[in-house]
């Protein structure tokens, strides 16, 4: 894991930061398309590895050999597709207050990092999609051809309408506000570091293709950080490859995608840039005071306030009987019935992501039933310290 460096004064205007693994060709010609790059911006490279064995080191010491800007590499045993981990320590080993991400095989046309510069704003982040290259025009996108600037002329006619579709569409959702669109794509977007550690960076809980962009957008935007689409001549070229073998047929049958679309998702990720406890997760019990009963049923391992603490909570826990509403200053609602499931219950289920009762025919209190059990899986869910949600033992169901 690369050393956290602090943001000095005499920073780089950008950290371009670019995930790779085992592609050395791809990144020799990605690192080529930064140092085509047009305009006086101070750049700083951070090549962040995801455990290769071949010549990728290499390619970077002899690419740093010949730069006028500061380039970096770090690395880690390899153990699966860890892209956001990747991304992670290559914002650790970089020092700029702005970050760029370009993935290891893509090349950017030569005013990319200009315009990221001059269109970045607070609580903005900047993203396209990429132009896909079939194998021969990959082929012919050679060193020479990058240094010269003269890549545009190799996207397929049918790539760039599909680009000025996706820049429309894109448009149409940022004007409507639409809740969970546009899309974040990771291999060519930027953003302020400030907003990028306010969610906490990428969730290392995605391992394998797929995933870690939406999740990572949907965490912004609950942090009111938007997304706004790049226009299509500063889409990078996306070099061919074979698909890896983690992607699947369908985005939907992908491993990650459950995990992604669970209910009550915390904005700032645990297992991030930062590696959180459970101690210091935010959670809000709806009682003006929490006397030993609640405390009886709650996991010692998170961090409890009553409900007149102050400010954002991550989860907020509603006891029934006891408690008329959530505050809807929280990530997670997650209601917990601990006498019979009346009618008056229901206005609180239909406002929670998770309703934890008695299994049917149980009574509180026995030896076969723990609402301290179930609140932790819950928790444990949701926050990301557990990624598979075990239900047996009692009922606590997603609403």
């Amino acid at each position: 894991m690369a050393p956290v460096l602090p943001c000095v004064p005499n920073a780089p205007d950008v950290a371009v930061i670019v995930p790779t693994f085992e592609r050395p060709a791809h990144l020799r010609r990605t690192l080529a398309s930064i140092d085509a790059q047009v305009g006086n911006q101070a750049i700083e490279v951070v090549v962040t590895d995801d455990g290769s064995t071949g010549e990728t080191s290499e390619v970077v010491r002899e690419y740093a050999k010949s730069c006028p800007f500061p380039v970096s590499f770090v690395t880690h045993q390899h153990a699966g597709f860890q892209l956001a981990r990747c991304r992670n320590e290559g914002v650790a080993a970089s020092r700029a207050e702005y970050l760029i991400f370009i993935d290891g095989d893509c090349v950017i046309p030569p005013d990319f990092v200009r315009e990221h510069l001059r269109r970045r704003r607070r609580g903005i982040v900047l993203s396209s999609d990429v132009a896909r290259l079939p194998k021969d025009a990959s082929e012919r996108l050679t060193l020479d051809r990058i240094a010269a600037g003269d890549i545009r002329k190799l996207i397929p006619i049918r790539e760039r309408l599909r680009l000025r579709w996706s820049r429309t569409k894109a448009r149409f959702y940022e004007l409507t506000r639409h809740p969970r669109k546009p899309r974040l794509f990771g291999g060519a977007n930027s953003l302020w570091r400030a907003d990028y550690l306010a969610v906490n960076g990428y969730d290392e809980n995605f391992t394998g293709w797929g995933a870690e962009d939406d999740d990572l957008r949907d965490r912004l935007k609950r942090c009111g950080i938007r997304i706004r689409s790049t226009p299509p001549h500063v889409a990078p070229l996306h070099l061919w490859h074979p698909p890896h073998a983690t992607n699947p047929a369908s985005w939907r049958d992908g491993n990650n995608v459950q995990y992604l679309l669970r209910p009550g998702k915390l904005r700032r990720c645990v297992r991030g840039f930062r590696k959180l406890e459970r101690s210091e997760v935010l959670v809000r019990v709806l009682r003006v005071e929490i006397g030993a009963d609640e405390l009886a049923v709650l996991p010692t391992s998170y961090r409890y306030v009553p409900l007149n603490g102050s400010g954002h909570a991550d989860v907020e826990i509603a006891l029934f009987p006891g408690t008329s509403r959530f505050t809807n200053h929280a990530d997670c609602r997650v209601l917990l019935i601990l006498g019979p499931s009346v009618s008056a219950a229901e206005p609180l289920e239909t406002q929670a992501d998770y309703v934890v009762r008695p299994p049917a025919n149980e009574t509180p209190g026995t030896r076969v039933w723990s609402p301290r059990s179930e609140l932790e899986k819950i928790l444990d869910h949701v926050c990301g310290f557990r990624l598979q949600h075990d239900r047996a033992g009692g009922t606590a169901e997603a609403a």
